[in-house]
This record gives C-alpha cells, sequence and structure tokens, in this order.
C-alpha cells in the first residue's frame, strides 16, 4: 500500500474548512496503491517560518484524521484543475467499471490486478475536492487494451482541452501505449449541475 503522482491544490473559498487566509497551505491528493478503487490519499502541507515545510495528516470535519478519501479514480494517475470561473475543481481520472472480477476472468492487459482498467476517462466537478459530481465520459478506447489514461487538461475560454496517453491495437499494453491523443470538451461549464 503506498501513494504517488500529487496534485497539488489550494483551496480558494474562505467557507472551505481546510481553506487557510494567509495561503501557507497546500493539499496533496495522490493516486493510491491500495488494491481498491475510489480513493485518494490526501495530506496537507503548510509553509512554516524559514521556507520550512510541514506536512501532516488532514482533519475531518468529524475531527478523525483521514489519509485516505472518496475520490473517483483515485486508484490510477489523474489530474486535477481549478477553474476561476466557476469556483470549482475539475478532476480527469481513469473509470473502473469491473473490479470485483475474479482473477481467472480477467483479461491478461490488468496484469492481474482488478483495479487496473485504463480504457474509459471520466470527468468530475466539485466544489472542494471531496464531494465530486459526474460531468461524463471523455474517451473510451475500443477494448481494455486501448487504454485512455494518465490525462492532462487546461482551460480554453469556454472549452477544456485534454491529452492522454492513449494507445490501440499496435500498443504493447495499456500501461505502455503508442498514442497520445487529443479531446475537446466544448463549453465544458455547462456540464455543472
Amino acid at each position: 500500500m503506498g501513494w504517488l503522482e500529487p496534485n497539488i491544490v489550494q483551496f480558494h473559498d474562505p467557507a472551505h474548512l481546510w481553506h487557510d487566509p494567509a495561503g501557507r497551505t497546500m493539499h496533496l491528493f495522490l493516486r493510491t496503491n491500495t488494491g481498491g478503487t475510489g480513493y485518494a490519499a490526501l495530506v496537507k502541507v503548510v509553509e512554516q517560518e524559514g521556507d520550512r515545510l510541514t506536512t501532516t495528516i488532514e482533519t475531518m470535519p468529524s475531527g478523525k484524521r483521514a489519509l485516505f478519501v472518496p475520490f473517483p479514480g483515485g486508484h490510477l494517475k489523474f489530474f486535477l484543475l481549478y477553474d476561476d470561473k466557476m469556483r470549482l475543481y475539475w478532476l480527469l481520472s481513469s473509470q473502473a467499471t469491473d473490479s470485483m472480477v475474479r482473477l481467472a476472468h480477467m483479461p491478461q492487459a490488468r496484469y492481474n490486478l482488478p483495479n487496473n482498467e485504463r480504457h474509459r476517462l471520466q470527468l468530475h466537478f466539485s466544489r472542494n475536492c471531496i464531494d465530486w459530481c459526474f460531468a461524463g465520459i471523455v474517451a473510451v478506447g475500443q477494448t481494455e487494451r486501448h487504454a485512455r489514461n494518465y490525462p492532462s487538461m487546461a482551460v480554453d475560454g469556454n472549452d477544456l482541452l485534454v491529452l492522454c496517453r492513449s494507445g490501440d491495437g499496435e500498443g504493447r499494453d495499456p500501461q505502455y501505449t503508442n498514442l497520445i491523443t487529443f479531446h475537446r470538451i466544448k463549453e465544458f461549464r455547462n456540464l455543472v449541475y
């Protein structure tokens, strides 16, 4: 078990429980290796006097400390982006649809890991990085071998631009792919409900 591939987030909303008005606190949302799906690791990093950084586990509204938080697609590399215009966080991640499959029935492309499904790229939005709303599917490979994962995104006016590591029949496998695909989500803010 562990975590890797962090996304750095700063909470701008003064009403957010983890907002730091001094601007000295960042949160790291990290991909988790737990064997399951739907969770990310979360740590808080605070800049102290003398340019020293302190890393701790964050406290939830209940008062409990939480290293893992509910997070769609947190089991594989994901990408977080803050949109100033809507004051929302956008999440691109891999969608798990079959993580409870028995090993004997699983496609070989998953490396004997039921949660290693990489062919569906999903989009979510959130006001607080904890409560996520599903916005849609960005890309789907024809088969599990045709990965659509390891995304990156940027806002271009009213559109969301997406790059992802992709594969087709010529790729070695879903992990070691042979393509980069580009996707444009027009008027992406209209997906908010």
